[in-house]
């Protein structure tokens, strides 16, 4: 949950403070692998100012720079060729050579703070996507004519008129003055458009967040044990490790699961495959896995969800029952709601059965070597399969070795799909301080 004063919610809830957006776009700066780097030959997002970069592998690589910045690439503990390397707008090949250790990547970033300029702003936080339109003023045309690519955190909050306010760069952050804010996960600019009519010149900007950016990259790497490029196989791993790998190699961080853990995520070992259709299919250019699509194989055998954060990172959650309530809404007092819906459905399927074999390995073939297949694991709801009738869905899960491991599988992708039933939506005044997957309570003291 962002935290805000308690100075700021007392005066959130008497709606007596005005409210405050900010919205201060920057340029993305990324350093890219070109020939096999295991550390820096990872997506990385380089902030402004120096970043100390730690290679474990001479060669080179590259970093992409948008027009406008400078920077430089210098020698640490490794030797950077032609230190100091000035770099140039595009693509920049940086060669490291001599020894291992860390070179420092200076940037100036450009950045242009349009926080008063904001007349609307659409934000949708979704579990599995995040996107924006932003409609600015510009009848003095002093916004910039190209800011595709340029990336932005928004942040909502208010001005208390209290100076209590934190300095930027904390998730919950201010303006040393009377403003204090909650920052969103980045989102960058996809398209923007210059919408010109009388009395009006409006700049029109569509965003797209971490999401996105995810269903965007694909997995790119040498494996361990197969000279096959972009192919990788992990075995005895957990799900959480091979997230935190897949999330590095896209440029992100999986914060510490801490207290969210569903005995599943950071315990079970499981086998997972990379690109393993592209593989199988015998070209190395057909069906490449994307990033995004890797995180929802991963965490759907799971019951945990991930959260995008600010600072480009991921938070594990497990939202259950027994988890304390964050805040509620009531019909005839405050904070009030003003329109509430609430929707039930049938479960279906509402029985899950998982096939495994006790080989560990994900690509099995269907108990094609058992003379006795294993029990299935299973897991059911009875209530909803007696208000209709029983619908199965069968899964398959090659690298599961016990009877209680197909079990506890087939619950977790149970528990997934009610969570994922129970919906409707909740109309309040825009409260900056919740976040997905925090637990609400709805009081609702209507009718007779």
């Amino acid at each position: 949950m962002r935290t805000l004063s308690p100075a700021l919610l007392a005066e959130q809830i008497a709606d007596t403070c005005t409210p405050y957006v900010k919205f201060n776009l920057t340029s993305t700066v990324m350093l890219y692998e070109l020939t096999g780097l295991t550390n820096t030959g990872y997506a990385t997002h380089l902030a402004n100012g120096a970043n100390t970069i730690t290679v474990d592998q001479l060669g080179t690589f590259t970093i992409n720079v948008p027009v406008g910045v400078t920077g430089t690439v210098a020698s640490g503990t490794c030797t950077v060729a032609n230190s100091p390397v000035a770099l140039a707008a595009g693509l920049n090949t940086i060669t490291t050579t001599t020894a291992l250790g860390t070179i420092t990547v200076t940037i100036a970033t450009v950045s242009y703070d349009y926080t008063t300029r904001v007349l609307s702003l659409e934000h949708h936080e979704e579990p599995y996507d995040d996107y924006a339109t932003v409609v600015l003023d510009n009848s003095d045309l002093g916004i910039v004519t190209n800011l595709k690519g340029y990336w932005v955190q928004i942040a909502y909050g208010y001005i208390t008129g209290n100076a209590v306010a934190d300095s930027e760069g904390a998730d919950s952050a201010g303006n040393n003055a009377t403003a204090e804010y909650s920052y969103t996960p980045r989102l960058w600019v996809k398209s923007q458009e210059e919408l010109s009519s009388p009395g009006n010149q409006k700049t029109i900007l569509q965003l797209e967040g971490l999401w996105s950016n995810l269903r965007e990259a694909d997995f790119q790497t040498v494996n361990e044990t197969n000279d096959t490029l972009y192919y990788a196989k992990y075995t005895g791993v957990t799900t959480l490790s091979v997230l935190n790998t897949l999330a590095k190699h896209a440029g992100y961080t999986i914060d510490a699961i801490g207290t969210q853990s569903d005995g599943i995520i950071d315990v079970d070992n499981i086998a997972f495959e990379v690109n393993g259709s592209a593989r199988l299919a015998g070209s190395l250019f057909s069906g490449f896995d994307r990033i995004a699509t890797l995180f929802y194989r991963l965490i759907n055998i799971t019951k945990c969800y991930l959260r995008s954060k600010t600072q480009l990172a991921f938070k594990v959650m497990y939202p259950q029952t027994s988890d304390s309530v964050v805040k509620t809404f009531y019909s005839d007092m405050q904070p009030i709601f003003t329109e509430y819906l609430e929707r039930r459905k049938l479960l279906i399927p509402n029985r899950i059965l998982v096939q495994w074999d006790g080989t560990g390995e994900e690509d099995w073939r269907l108990w094609a070597c058992w003379t006795t297949p294993p029990t299935l694991g299973e897991a059911l709801d009875q209530g909803e399969i007696d208000a209709y009738k029983k619908i199965t869905s069968m899964e398959t899960a090659g690298e599961l070795t016990t009877q209680a491991k197909a079990n506890a599988r087939a619950a977790a992708l149970l528990t997934r799909r009610k969570a994922e039933l129970l919906s409707g939506h909740l109309v309040v005044r825009h409260d900056c301080s919740l976040e997905l997957y925090d637990r609400i309570a709805i009081e609702d003291n209507r009718g007779i």
